[in-house]
């Protein structure tokens, strides 16, 4: 297990965007994309030398809720060998899997679940490609 980005929620990735700008570059890695499995918009950019998944709302998606409370910071990602193994180990240490694996367009179809733990809160593993 490595670790891949972090997640900010965004209302809009371009206003966050900007806002990420100052005092540095943002540059993007990846173009803005449309998840129908997570009904978010997406885009993966270097802030810094730090990988970051902007997830922008399309509705009553799941970033909604923490948009409403206030949070920005949305998970942490782990790039894993096996994402069924790491979700079981998740399991064994008391995290509660929230996303069972999907495709995630993002990531060219490699398969992703979410687990939530105490320490981390919302932790994404993504399926090492």
């Amino acid at each position: 297990m490595r670790f891949h980005h972090v997640a900010m929620a965004a209302t809009d990735i371009e206003d966050t965007l900007l806002a990420l700008s100052v005092p540095g570059p943002v540059t993007p890695l990846t173009d803005v994309v449309f998840d129908p499995e997570q009904g978010v918009r997406l885009q993966l950019v270097d802030v810094g030398g730090l990988q970051m998944e902007l997830v922008e709302d399309a509705g009553d998606g799941p970033v909604a809720g923490w948009l409403n409370r206030g949070f920005k910071l949305y998970h942490i990602c782990y790039e894993v060998d096996d994402l069924d193994q790491a979700l079981e180990d998740a399991r064994q240490n008391g995290s509660v899997v929230v996303s069972y694996p999907k495709p995630a367009v993002l990531f060219d179809g490699r398969r992703v679940a979410f687990a939530m733990d105490r320490i981390r809160g919302l932790v994404e593993f993504l399926e090492k490609g």
